[in-house]
Parts: structure tokens; C-alpha cells; sequence
């Protein structure tokens, strides 16, 4: 189980995906807003959660292979309306084999 909590001001978004071999999780990101999902994904959705509002937490259930994974959110940002991944609300991370 993966517990997400929203500590921020603004309410947010995780996606949680496995990157494909070389890419990184500002691939995924691209790919969504610059190249409209046109060929093929740098990565494939694993997991998430819908929006969290400020203090608003939740769990869903994960079991990651070992591989390379991302986090990013694709909400607005309440200042200025573009995504919150444009702000660099990404995070990559690794799950090493047992």
C-alpha cells in the first residue's frame, strides 16, 4: 500500500509510471503536453491517485518490479494556470531487484 498526502497549498494530482528503457519521467511529460500522445509512451501508468486537496490523503495498493519509475502531476497551477509538471513537480526513482 502507498500512503499519498497532500501538504501543499494547492490541491494535486500522482501519476505513477514505469519508464521504458533511456527515458525519463520529463519524456512522459513532453509526450503529454508538447506531443499531444503521438507515438509510442516513454513510460506505461502503474498506479496514482486522483486529486488531493490541501491536507487530503489516500492510499491504493502497488507492487513494483525493479525498474525505473516517475511521478508527476498534470494539474493547473492556481497562479498561472499552466501544469504543475511545467513547474518541474516530477520525481524519479529506482526499485532495486531483491
Amino acid at each position: 500500500m502507498l500512503k499519498v498526502t497532500n501538504d501543499a497549498v494547492q490541491a494535486h494530482e500522482l501519476v505513477l509510471v514505469e519508464l521504458a528503457p533511456g527515458k525519463m519521467i520529463a519524456d512522459l511529460g513532453n509526450w503529454v503536453e508538447k506531443s499531444l500522445m503521438k507515438g509510442p509512451p516513454p513510460g506505461k501508468p502503474v498506479g496514482g491517485m486522483a486529486v488531493l486537496g490541501k491536507g487530503r490523503s489516500g492510499t491504493f495498493p502497488i507492487d513494483l518490479k525493479p525498474g525505473k519509475y516517475g511521478m508527476i502531476c498534470f494539474l493547473p497551477d492556481a497562479k498561472d494556470g499552466k501544469t504543475h509538471f511545467s513547474h518541474g513537480m516530477t520525481k524519479e526513482f529506482t526499485v532495486a531487484a531483491k
